[in-house]
């Protein structure tokens, strides 16, 4: 009997199927699990009554893939056991707190009530699951000492001084300070410097700068809440020194008048002023840069008064110096 046509490819089917099958079977591939890597860079410290938690999803998962998208944060914080030390049974015993999700890779921030926590060694870690529950290692582990809070820094202000800006403010049980500053190009206050008393002053602004300040005491390891902002652009509203020493001399020509330089101020000029006898002061002479004038326009056997004043370039004008006199040759 002849084989059927259907038959026949039946066989060439079968024929090929274990042809193929005759090569190397290779390693099974596995669904990747995108569980993000361990958390390494968490921070804690205690804040007013509060602990602030700091910390970076990471962008890599433990199968080496990039993340896109992460799942939930878990965030505990559990009191430093007698014994020695394990982290699975201080998760089991630690507390729970709420912190959400950015859902992403991303700088997370979280707080924590100290309340219960006070006197204790705080041990604080986090971990964060994939979008599929399934949850990283845990973080590093950050301990803080928790002692009673210090109070913040209240009725802050700032006044423009000739000097610079000056800081005051109450500072209730706290006696340590440190005070931020952010300009319009700063994107986070910047730390410019600490104090030992409630008040501060910056010497290092510029006019027609805006500036935002904040003070917070400090102790240890503990912080306050933050005082601020406080704003202030600073002007130059201020005269420069009063010039000192003027001296007035009769000479063969006239009266040698000179002064002593006025060095601070942002000098632009000087302005002096004369009168007859016991007459008011008119100004003599102004644009005089340097600290001396010759003033020869006078009559022989008169009285005259001097006095000089000294201009910034802003054109601000201090009071006038004392007054010298002399009589002319």
């Amino acid at each position: 009997m002849r084989p059927r046509p259907l038959i026949l490819a039946v066989c060439a089917v079968c024929a090929a199927l274990s042809l193929s099958a005759c090569g190397s079977i290779g390693e099974p591939l596995y669904p990747a699990t995108y569980i993000p890597v361990a958390i390494s860079d968490l921070n804690a410290v205690q804040r007013g009554s509060k602990i602030l938690v700091v910390f970076t999803i990471p962008a890599i998962s433990t199968d080496g893939l990039r993340l896109k998208e992460v799942g939930v944060i878990d965030l505990r914080a559990g009191i430093t056991p007698t014994v020695a030390f394990q982290t699975d049974a201080w998760a089991a015993s630690a507390t729970p707190f709420a912190v959400a999700s950015p859902g992403q890779p991303a700088v997370v921030r979280g707080e924590i009530p100290i309340a219960g926590f006070i006197g204790a060694d705080v041990v604080v870690g986090a971990r964060v699951s994939s979008v599929s529950g399934h949850f990283s290692s845990w973080s590093n582990l950050a301990m803080v000492k928790i002692e009673p809070p210090i109070d913040a820094p209240s009725a802050l202000t700032v006044t423009q001084t000739p000097d610079g800006v000056a800081l005051h403010w109450q500072p209730g049980n706290a006696s340590a300070w440190r005070v931020f500053r952010k300009t319009d190009v700063d994107k986070e206050p910047a730390l410019l410097g600490a104090a030992d008393k409630p008040e501060y002053l910056d010497t290092t602004t510029v006019f027609d700068t805006h500036y935002a300040y904040f003070v917070q005491a400090w102790r240890e390891t503990v912080e306050s809440d933050v005082a601020g902002p406080v704003d202030v652009t600073p002007v130059d509203k201020f005269p420069p020194p009063v010039p000192a020493g003027l001296t007035a001399i009769s000479g063969a020509n006239g009266i040698e008048l000179n002064w002593e330089r006025v060095t601070s101020g942002a000098l632009k000029e000087y302005r002096l002023y004369r009168a007859e006898g016991d007459a008011a002061f008119t100004l003599l002479a102004d644009r005089l840069t340097a600290p001396t004038y010759s003033d020869t326009k006078v009559e022989s056997g008169k009285k005259y008064r001097y006095a000089v004043a000294s201009v910034s370039q802003a054109g601000n004008v201090s009071d006038r110096s004392a007054p010298a006199e002399a009589t002319a040759p």
